[in-house]
């Protein structure tokens, strides 16, 4: 996982220089590899969910019945579960764009509309357009596959930009996605798999079961050990890896307290505390991003300058390994 995420934190942060590459195929790729290699977080994708109000009449036809007395009918749900409709590939929720229908408010008692995008087990992306209402009919959900491809056929920048276009914030700010800013979101906010006991968690995710799954928070620990590693500011310098250190604080990812202690301590050895002092301002000054600021590449940090030639270089060596 180190390498592919050491892959994509580079990445990142040379998308925001002025230079232009094509390094982007390899850096989704390593992204899609890291999911991959974690089976736990896929699960059943629902194709078509549909309950009619009717249905749950019928239950009720003869007496109220309480929760309980419902759940040994219908064997605690598996008899209606049957009902749903799923993809044949398990899948990951990489992106979820659902949001509110712009039309029918206090018609529906809700109403949804969107864009999702998945990663297969079979290791194609599949984009879906979701659809639902909750009306005096029951629930609907349908979620209409738009596309679905190989990403390792995506190779060229233009190909994935044209795949993450939906996950503009405004699709009216024109110019181009952060490719490795919009991978690194991804993997850092995937959702901890739960059981559906009720329809409606087809749809959106109740606050109890709303988690954080374990691999993203893998992924976060792992971004900062790579970043403030020994062999990070070896193989890419010091200006990067405080440039790295401020990125990574614009995304919101925070390190722990004893990944800074330990920072602190390999590079303070002499004990000196003028040397340990620094070590603190440095981070002190690079980890104090707010959400609303904008990330600006720093080519000169310290009175040094980043030879980005040198770096772009010893990058293709790397994705070509």
């Amino acid at each position: 996982m180190k390498n592919q995420l050491e892959t994509i934190l580079v990445g990142a942060i040379l998308e925001f220089t002025d230079s232009k590459i094509d390094f982007m195929p390899k850096c989704l790729h390593s992204a899609m590899s890291v999911f991959l290699d974690y089976e736990s977080i896929f699960e059943n994708i629902p194709k078509q969910v549909v309950k009619l109000s009717e249905d749950f009449a019928k239950i009720d036809s003869k007496l109220p019945m309480t929760g309980l007395e419902k759940d040994l009918l219908t064997n605690f749900g598996e008899e209606n579960d049957k009902e749903i409709q799923y993809f044949k590939k398990k899948g990951v929720l990489i992106y979820d764009g659902i949001h509110a229908s712009a039309f029918g408010r206090m018609n529906y008692f809700y109403r949804s509309k969107g864009i999702r995008i998945y990663l297969l087990e079979n290791s194609k992306i599949m984009t879906v357009s979701p659809y639902s209402y909750i009306d005096h009919h029951g629930f609907s959900f349908v979620q209409e596959k738009l596309d679905s491809i190989k990403f390792k056929k995506l190779k060229t920048e233009e190909e994935i930009q044209d795949l993450l276009v939906y996950t503009k914030e405004d699709i009216n700010i024109k110019g181009p996605i952060k490719i490795n800013e919009q991978l690194i979101k991804m993997l850092t906010s995937i959702k901890e798999p739960f059981h559906r006991d009720y329809y409606l968690e087809y749809l959106l995710t109740p606050p109890d079961v709303d988690k954080l799954s374990a691999f993203s928070e893998k992924v976060k620990r792992e971004f900062w050990d790579v970043c403030l590693s020994k062999s990070f500011k070896k193989q890419w310098g010091k200006e990067m890896q405080e440039n790295a250190i401020s990125f990574l604080s614009y995304m919101q990812i925070p390190p722990s307290p004893i990944q800074i202690l330990d920072f602190i301590k390999q590079n303070s050895k002499d004990g000196k505390s003028d040397t340990i002092l620094e070590e603190i301002e440095l981070l002190k000054d690079h980890l104090m991003n707010q959400k609303e600021d904008v990330f600006e590449f720093k080519p000169n940090m310290g009175g040094f300058g980043i030879n980005l030639n040198e770096i772009y270089k010893r990058f293709i060596a790397k994705l070509n390994q």
